[in-house]
């Protein structure tokens, strides 16, 4: 009390105009002095550290390191890292689409070969069921959901019999059912310490099944009844579609259409894809399929793809968000895990064996 602290005097205007200068060519010759207020970053010292060697803060500093009142340094600063991140962002776009674009051309000769040279399509009805255990695998694991195995089990057992046991639909109905109800069992003799876990873990196996070994299952029946082609033709739509819809989204996309759920899908990628879709689904299912069917039937397929089947994508991203995760696996390069690249093809399995079926038998 009564001991006056020195002042810091104020330096002239011309000087601090001459001092901003001097930072400005030094920064744009990338030689600042090490205790610049506005060098990087040294041993913990923060950007634009203003504390001078006694102690006191240097106003001079605070304005010369971009605080000035009209802002100049500041909002160069701000401009210039703004630019770099974009660069940087289009990179990183461009890099992942590469990615994704190559692994979608391996997959597809995959699966190619793998019709070609193997007889009675047993290559892809292989590769069915390797895609229905993975497809599992994934969902159960980001739910959360132990115990599972007996529900992918059930649920594959009952794909696959029909075709091992033609004409005796009762005796795998029968073992169907015989397992569902053990499960049943074992779930309520095991659920006493843990009432909750033990009916989520039951009902989350088997609604994980249904929404992925049950609904890849139509796959074999629709190569039983109508042939392979009608697997991959729908399948190439669900490729374009979901192509078309990442790179107009990527290029023109600014409004979301489930903001919360899935961001960077915009009504601009999913109309566009939506035309491309329908558009391109009739001449593909004439070059493809047969030119003798009604190409009506194949823009309803194309409608189909375009405007019900990504609804699948939005399940997925709903569960991915629920689970805190980016992706179900890394399996596929570029585009996540299983479930990432199937969930849509997941929503169209079902409808065009059930659609095919129906027009087949309708007089």
């Amino acid at each position: 009390k009564g001991v006056s602290l020195p002042s810091t005097p104020r330096r002239s205007g011309s000087y601090r105009s001459s001092r901003r200068s001097t930072l400005r060519q030094q920064r744009n010759s990338n030689d600042l002095p090490h205790n610049s207020p506005i060098a990087p970053d040294v041993e913990g010292q923060g950007e634009g550290s203003t504390q001078q060697n006694d102690g006191t803060l240097d106003d001079d500093a605070v304005t010369d390191a971009g605080d000035n009142a009209d802002g100049t340094l500041g909002n160069a600063t701000t401009t210039e890292e703004a630019s770099i991140g974009t660069k940087q962002t289009e990179k990183k776009g461009l890099s992942e689409l590469k990615i994704r674009t190559l692994s979608s051309v391996v997959t597809l000769a995959g699966i190619v070969a793998l019709i070609k040279f193997t007889p009675d399509d047993t290559g892809l009805k292989g590769l069915i069921v390797l895609c229905q255990i993975l497809l599992y695998t994934e969902v159960t694991s980001a739910l959360g959901i132990t115990g599972g195995l007996w529900a992918l089990l059930t649920h594959m057992q009952s794909s696959l019999l029909p075709f091992f046991l033609k004409g005796r639909e009762q005796v795998f109905r029968l073992i169907t059912f015989g397992m569902i109800a053990d499960h049943i069992c074992v779930m309520v003799m095991s659920s006493r310490a843990n009432l909750g876990a033990a009916l989520y873990n039951f009902a989350g196996s088997h609604v994980a099944a249904l929404a992925t070994v049950k609904a890849s299952s139509y796959w074999f029946s629709t190569m039983a009844v109508f042939g392979s082609i009608w697997v991959i033709y729908p399948a190439l739509l669900v490729i374009l579609n979901d192509t078309v819809a990442y790179l107009f989204g990527k290029l023109f996309g600014k409004h979301p259409i489930f903001p919360t759920i899935s961001p960077n899908k915009t009504w601009e990628g999913f109309l566009s894809a939506a035309v491309a879709t329908i558009a391109a689904s009739g001449i593909l299912g004439n070059k493809l399929v047969s030119p003798e069917i009604r190409v009506l039937n194949y823009y309803l397929v194309g409608a189909y793809v375009s405007f019900v089947a990504p609804f699948g994508g939005f399940l997925g991203s709903m569960v991915k968000r629920h689970a805190g995760i980016k992706d179900f696996g890394k399996i596929i390069p570029g585009h996540g895990g299983m479930v990432d690249r199937l969930d849509c093809q997941l929503m169209t399995a079902p409808f065009v064996y059930l659609y095919l079926d129906a027009v087949a038998n309708t007089p």
